[in-house]
């Protein structure tokens, strides 16, 4: 998941500089990283929250064993 993130923001960065044009660079500055920081948070949220729910509900067998070991 983090390798992907890295990923996605490398692009992103490749393809500012790529085709300026294309993007306004001027009206990104300290307030837009923040709005898009919460953005991306509040979108990301729900999924880790069922995937840390459904790990917690259904472990996998693994993870069971490993609690029997402890």
């Amino acid at each position: 998941m983090i390798i992907s993130q890295i990923c996605s923001v490398l692009i992103y960065f490749v393809t500012i500089a790529i085709m300026p044009e294309t993007f306004d660079v001027s009206t990104m500055d300290g307030v837009f990283i923040w709005k898009m920081t919460v953005i991306t948070c509040i979108s990301w949220f729900p999924f880790h929250l069922f995937k840390i729910i459904k790990k917690y509900i259904d472990p996998t067998d693994f993870e069971i064993i490993m609690k029997g070991v402890e």
